[in-house]
């Protein structure tokens, strides 16, 4: 009853609509150092599972797995999250970071703009209900792209890339080299939601808009799936206007997205009877 109470109270403040953002939690996840699994069976390096995408929820080799060497079409603008430091290279302590690994001269890194760091002291992960949970405990403190050494049952705050997607991801299991042991890994999982600017209004992608694919990269396929002419913007997660559009009666439009940034937008689309609808369109 509180947290209602202060967030109508920061709405009528701030003279914009402000509602609960849900976040969705993934769990069973496992990041491997750089050489495990592989190097257990004394295979040498393999790099799977080594990295993570926060965007799409996947995992990357941390280098080009075809030539053990650093990537060459791109792929570490995807990556959030890769090995760091390592017992294997500088017998120093399995961390992650979402730039360059200290130790591999820039064949391992990864986007180096999502930031990191450890929750200030009394965030509680079980109790996160909402998006601004995360963001707001992660805005008060300094972030880094390294987390130098990954701690036990720690959490560890995220901000992925030039979005407001929040992460908070709980760590454990951590298994590091040791006598007898040489498959080094830790275990988690995580909770994540967008903080969705004032004045956008609450996403539905179920609506009366198809977008597909979702993330794209390209083109998008835009299906109008109601009986009234639709009005859309293309919003940036800071509000700007990237482009306007009509989509007619169940009609089927193709709108090319190439030229924007990578990260987050949303489509507003307007159906002629006044009613408004709110997409997300992840843009790789």
């Amino acid at each position: 009853m509180k947290r209602n109470v202060l967030l109508l109270t920061l709405a009528l403040c701030s003279g914009s609509l402000i509602h609960a953002q849900s976040v969705t939690t993934k769990t069973g996840l496992r990041l491997y150092e750089h050489h495990s699994p592989m190097i257990a069976g004394g295979q040498g390096a393999s790099g799977v599972q080594s990295a993570y995408d926060f965007v799409n929820h996947t995992y990357y080799n941390s280098y080009d797995s075809a030539t053990f060497d650093a990537y060459t079409n791109g792929e570490e603008a995807n990556i959030d999250m890769a090995e760091h430091n390592g017992p294997f290279g500088n017998q120093g302590p399995f961390g992650f970071t979402s730039g360059v690994s200290s130790i591999w001269n820039g064949d391992i890194q990864g986007n180096g703009t999502t930031k990191w760091m450890k929750a200030p002291q009394g965030f509680n992960y079980a109790t996160i209900a909402d998006v601004s949970d995360i963001a707001t405990a992660y805005n008060a403190t300094m972030a880094t792209t390294a987390i130098v050494e990954v701690e036990e049952n720690a959490i560890y705050l995220g901000k992925i890339r030039n979005t407001d997607l929040y992460v908070a991801m709980r760590a454990f299991n951590i298994k590091n080299k040791g006598a007898g042991n040489n498959d080094v890994y830790f275990d988690f999982e995580y909770k994540y939601g967008t903080l969705i600017p004032a004045g956008i209004g609450q996403v539905d992608n179920n609506s009366i808009l198809s977008i597909s694919p979702n993330p794209a990269t390209n083109n998008i396929r835009l299906e109008n799936k109601s009986r009234q002419r639709l009005t859309a913007k293309l919003i940036s997660m800071n509000g700007q206007m990237i482009q306007s559009f009509s989509i007619g009666a169940s009609e089927v439009k193709t709108l090319n997205v190439n030229t924007i940034s990578s990260g987050l937008y949303f489509i507003i689309c307007t159906s002629e009877d006044g009613h408004s609808y709110t997409h997300k369109l992840v843009k790789q």
